[in-house]
């Protein structure tokens, strides 16, 4: 997919609740609902398949995050992407790009604290 996903969907969430925003940005997605969000056919990436992305296949936009307590971060300065793989039954893999870097930087995160951007890859 070649942009963030913007689908509507429980679990998902709009930078300051501005669906303008979410036009350009896409919505943020908590894991659960990330797990669930992308089209028939499609599906949310394993951490390993991020290691063939390029960036200029993504078209990457510095995005934000959201946290639980109700708070959004880091508008433009990083993007923040779910991956199917979990690590534990509390944390999932996610992949983040700060915009000076050149390459993803795998982290893990609670899955029910925050939400992040989602590209989905075809099954």
């Amino acid at each position: 997919m070649a942009e963030n996903l913007k689908f509507v969907t429980e679990g998902s969430f709009c930078y300051d609740n501005n669906s303008k925003i979410c036009e350009k940005y896409g919505r943020l997605y908590a894991w659960n609902s990330a797990m669930t969000a992308c089209p028939e056919g499609w599906r949310l990436p394993l951490e390993a398949e991020w290691t063939e992305v390029t960036l200029s296949d993504w078209n990457v936009l510095a995005g934000y995050y959201y946290v639980a307590k109700g708070s959004f971060h880091k508008k433009g300065e990083t993007a923040y992407y779910w991956t199917k793989t979990e690590v534990d039954s509390d944390k999932a893999v996610d992949m983040d790009l700060n915009m000076d870097a050149e390459a993803f930087i795998k982290k893990s995160h609670s899955k029910t604290d925050v939400a992040f951007s989602v590209r989905c890859v075809k099954d």
